[in-house]
């Protein structure tokens, strides 16, 4: 379980609340790779998962969908394939720096300006549709940070190298300092996989 880093922890909570008028419908190609993952380890060694969603995996497909959309991420199987590298699916997990639920959402990750109002709101049964939205929103947000950066952005010099955008948002989203080294590597080994998985 990994629990991000909390440099810059306040920068990215700026946006207002986006209201959806309808509720979206799961897409199916990421309902077809939860259940996937569901039945089958996904990835090799130490960075294997399962997504550990019991009954509940059309209703987390069905926010992975809204809030991707409302938020803008455009690939669904991203952001499961980090909640698996993040807890397996698991909304009671806790890393060893306190983060928890299904995104390790932290203490310091708190969004008023989205609804989430205390790190009561994003924890334990019953706000897994927060912890998500959260998450969501957090991926995003670390993307816009790093958008125009290019492949020799690595602020604290831990030899990172990553050309392409989305890849520098998922370094991100677990912290750029020099922990959790083949972070990046296990989520989009994972995201192949689930994406063979999908159709």
């Amino acid at each position: 379980l990994f629990g991000r880093l909390s440099s810059n922890q306040y920068t990215f909570c700026r946006h207002k609340e986006v209201i959806i008028s309808e509720a979206s419908v799961a897409g199916t190609d990421v309902l077809k790779a939860m259940e996937y993952a569901k039945a089958n380890s996904v990835g090799t060694g130490e960075g294997s998962r399962k997504c550990n969603c019991g009954d509940k995996c059309a209703q987390y497909a069905a926010w992975i969908d809204q809030y991707s959309k409302a938020y803008g991420v455009p690939d669904q199987l991203l952001v499961l394939s980090i909640m698996m590298q993040e807890s397996s699916c698991t909304q009671d997990s806790t890393s060893s720096a306190g983060c928890r639920g299904l995104m390790q959402i932290c203490d310091w990750d708190i969004c008023k300006p989205i609804g989430i109002n205390s790190f009561d709101d994003v924890i334990g049964s019953g706000n897994e549709q927060n912890n998500i939205k959260r998450g969501i929103y957090i991926l995003k947000q670390k993307y816009n940070a790093v958008k125009d950066e290019d492949g020799s952005y690595d602020p604290y010099n831990c030899g990172y190298k990553y050309s392409d955008a989305w890849d520098r948002a998922v370094r991100g989203y677990v912290g750029w300092k020099c922990g959790h080294k083949n972070y990046v590597e296990e989520v989009k080994e994972k995201y192949n996989i689930l994406k063979q998985h999908a159709a």
